[in-house]
């Protein structure tokens, strides 16, 4: 967090105060960028939020300064904070989009940009809702799992001495649980999948308009660190991906997620 919050504050200040007036117009889409990116990292502080990786779902514990009011509050901020890396997914893939259509065309109005920023941010932030849903419908299913006294994430025989320990070394956990990802809700699946799926199209979305790019102008070194960006929240999102479909019983993509 403290590394995100000085570095984009040093990258706002740079655009607002070194920005060359030739490619003025092009920086109000990185600012725009970077400042999503800073609430990126001043999100991650309100959640601070931990994963414990079970065979039926995800428990989220939060320890940010959200924990200090409600854990409803935690919710919509962990929902706010998946649905900004796609935002910055999209506004990578605007970046693209407008070198590619300055090597033929003159650059477009500032507010042409800013609408288009406005539009992403609005049509992506709004579907963090679904997150709040499939926190609070977890929640729901660990009250009543510690109520009955159980703790039973899964009904495969194979895996029945696995969940008794599970059971017994998380049961001191279920006081503090402030949300659950269960990966049996049709929902949660949905939701989740969104948020992997919209970060791989952006992905490809880019590659395409590298491609296109290159066939017009050659020097594109920033292309590819933009690239390489990209492609870090997309192995963030196959890491979140192999966690929702059970691929293989490691901890390790649990632990990759939140660093990328």
């Amino acid at each position: 967090t403290i590394i995100g919050i000085l570095a984009n504050s040093l990258l706002i200040t740079l655009i607002l105060t070194k920005t060359p007036p030739a490619i003025r117009t092009y920086s109000r889409l990185i600012l725009c960028a970077a400042i999503w990116n800073h609430h990126v990292s001043a999100m991650h502080a309100q959640t601070a939020h931990r994963l414990h990786n079970l065979p039926r779902g995800m428990v989220l514990i939060f320890y940010g300064l959200c924990n200090a009011l409600h854990e409803r509050l935690c919710w919509a901020a962990f929902g706010i904070t998946e649905q900004l890396i796609i935002v910055n997914d999209a506004l990578i893939c605007l970046s693209f989009f407008f070198r590619l259509h300055v090597t033929t065309r003159l650059p477009p109005p500032t507010y042409k940009i800013l609408i288009a920023v406005a539009f992403v941010v609005v049509a992506t932030l709004t579907t963090s809702v679904g997150y709040y849903r499939v926190l609070d419908q977890g929640r729901e299913y660990a009250s009543a799992s510690k109520d009955e006294g159980l703790f039973n994430y899964t009904r495969a025989a194979p895996f029945i001495s696995v969940t008794i320990n599970l059971a017994r070394f998380y049961y001191f956990i279920i006081e503090n649980i402030q949300g659950f990802l269960d990966f049996t809700f049709d929902d949660t699946h949905f939701v989740l999948g969104w948020t992997n799926s919209a970060s791989e199209i952006f992905f490809v979305s880019a590659i395409l308009l590298r491609f296109l790019t290159a066939r017009k102008f050659r020097a594109l070194q920033a292309l590819n660190v933009q690239l390489l960006i990209l492609f870090c929240f997309v192995i963030a999102s196959a890491n979140v991906a192999l966690d929702l479909y059970r691929v293989g019983d490691s901890q390790i993509p649990g632990f990759i997620v939140l660093p990328v």
